[in-house]
């Protein structure tokens, strides 16, 4: 939500009373009359002449009423989670981490098996090289070619 700073104070407490009831995890990032204050004294020299002049207190005094801090500005609604027991936010995070374990080891898997295409692409690579000079030097001879027993099993294994 950062947006809020445009939106009167009852179109920010409905807004805030609607996101509670279609969200349950929201980021807020809303620029207060702090925020406002030192970036138009910084460097930057920032000015937005429709935004509305709130305190920090004003924003969380309504979104206390509808939302939990729960880390940084990620805020959960207390309309899914009435108490703190009832946060789903714990195990959420969990799930997103075990499955990050799950697609690096998905992710080592293809790494492993693209190595070994790559091995198998040179190794095949070779083996027709091999092939190729035995026909030269048999065509060279005048006789037909031939390929020795243990290079023709090898290239077969490298096919299958």
């Amino acid at each position: 939500m950062s947006v809020a700073q445009y939106l009167t104070d009852v179109e920010f407490a409905c807004v805030a009373e609607a996101l509670a009831i279609l969200c349950r995890i929201c980021y807020v990032d809303i620029v207060t009359t702090e925020d406002a204050h030192e970036m138009s004294t910084g460097r930057v020299h920032w000015s937005d002449g429709y935004s509305q002049n709130r305190s920090r207190d004003f924003y969380a005094g309504i979104l206390h009423e509808h939302f939990r801090a729960v880390s940084g500005n990620l805020l959960e609604s207390k309309h899914h989670a009435p108490a703190a027991r009832d946060s789903q936010f714990p195990a959420q995070l969990w799930w997103a981490f075990a499955n990050q374990g799950l697609l690096q080891q998905k992710n080592a898997v293809i790494d492993r098996q693209g190595r070994e295409l790559a091995h198998a692409k040179e190794q095949l690579a070779k083996l027709q090289m091999e092939l190729d000079q035995v026909k030269r030097k048999s065509s060279v001879a005048g006789k037909p070619a031939r390929v020795p027993l243990r290079r023709s099993a090898r290239l077969a294994a490298v096919w299958s």
